[in-house]
């Protein structure tokens, strides 16, 4: 249990993309997006989330994403609470291709650990 409490303390993030938004749906849209973003807001607040950040692709397609920062124990703990379900739920009728993914890291110092602990089950069956 150790090892998944030392993961669990690791920062990372959920990051909630989408193509664009689904023909027809744009006004619901501003409307979902508007409670996302007040959603998150809060959970910054409380100090559920360590940071939030909204980008909208410059260059190559027209993606938006939300990066919500935080510890991965308290990420995977949002990615099941009901409220923020159902508003990925929302969120899908009004977004095309939405994907909402974790990940660990956030600076090249913090995912030296995860590194170091890949390479020896690596080296432990012999692939390096």
């Amino acid at each position: 249990m150790s090892d998944r409490t030392d993961w669990a303390d690791q920062q990372g993030a959920i990051i909630v993309s989408w193509a664009g938004v689904t023909r027809g749906r744009e006004g619901k849209a501003f409307e979902v997006f508007g409670k996302a973003v007040q959603y998150y807001g809060e959970l910054e607040k409380e100090g559920v989330l360590t940071g939030t950040h909204v980008y909208f692709n410059s260059t190559g397609g027209n993606r938006g994403q939300i990066i919500l920062n935080g510890s991965m124990g308290t990420l995977h703990n949002l990615l099941l609470d009901a409220k923020f379900s159902r508003l990925q739920q929302e969120a899908s009728l009004i977004a095309d291709d939405l994907q909402v993914n974790s990940a660990i890291g956030g600076s090249f110092d913090s995912i030296s650990e995860g590194m170091a602990a890949n390479l020896s089950v690596l080296q432990e069956h012999g692939l390096i």
